[in-house]
């Protein structure tokens, strides 16, 4: 029983790291896209300067579907992560059930043995 509960234990705490890589991954290709648009932003400015001077009309800086920020990223799902944070939650308490009924135990028997040891050394 603790063997498995502790064996599903790690196998989700490997799922929770992998998930949050991915959270991460999307955090810096968000990051990535900002950066991104902010160059775009500054050279169409720089550009519509241009025209202007020439007597052209602006090109649009929004809504452009040839701006970085019109391809918006997918954001990862964050009910994997969820899950297995339960998971783990389940495991953890499962673990903790067990060793807190097996040091009763242990405690128990402690207690029984000091005994049996003071009343053996008192007969003798």
């Amino acid at each position: 029983m603790l063997e498995h509960s502790m064996h599903r234990l790690v196998t989700c705490v490997d799922e929770l790291a992998s998930e949050h890589g991915k959270f991460q991954y999307h955090q810096r290709q968000a990051t990535r896209l900002a950066q991104q648009q902010q160059q775009w932003l500054s050279r169409r400015r720089q550009e519509n300067a241009v025209r202007r001077a020439q007597g052209l009309d602006e090109l649009p800086e929004e809504n452009d579907p040839d701006a970085p920020a019109a391809k918006p990223l997918a954001e990862p799902s964050r009910l994997d992560a969820l899950l297995v944070t339960n998971q783990i939650d389940t495991y953890c308490s499962n673990v903790s059930q067990f060793t807190s009924q097996a040091l009763t135990k242990l405690f128990l028997v402690d207690a029984l043995t000091a005994e049996q040891r003071a009343a053996a050394a008192a007969a003798a």
